[in-house]
């Protein structure tokens, strides 16, 4: 099934849980702003996605960027995986605040290229995918 949004689309904070997009397309970029992810997946044509771990575009205080913080990594904590992109294919993508060991990806080697949930990682430009930092 193919899901069609016309112009561009922000989410978040959300908490995604139990969905699939099979196929997807856009006039330019999907941005998510602090979600989480439990059983996601994502196939086919998905466009450009922007997966931010921040989880607002105004509000970027300490004390609301720790408290998400806090609630993801909770989250994740009892989540036994998170988001498959084995069989997505991205015009561009970039992802950050998802734990690589809950993520599945077409490319073995990716998980040892991303950082450990902790760290924040400057956007990798040699990878194919864009950045996959958590």
């Amino acid at each position: 099934m193919d899901c069609r949004l016309d112009g561009n689309a922000y989410i978040g904070p959300a908490v995604l849980e139990d969905v699939t997009i099979d196929g997807l397309s856009y006039s330019d970029l999907v941005v998510a702003c602090g979600p989480v992810f439990r059983h996601v997946t994502l196939r086919r044509r998905v466009g450009a996605i922007k997966i931010n771990a921040v989880p607002h575009m105004i509000d970027r205080s300490p004390r609301i960027l720790a408290d998400f913080a806090a609630a993801r990594t909770r989250f994740y904590a009892s989540t036994d995986w998170a988001l498959d992109i084995s069989e997505a294919e991205f015009r561009e993508f970039e992802i950050e605040g998802v734990p690589a060991d809950s993520s599945r990806s077409r490319d073995p080697g990716d998980r040892a290229r991303r950082q450990t949930p902790a760290s924040r990682a400057p956007a990798d430009a040699s990878s194919p995918r864009g950045n996959t930092t958590p």
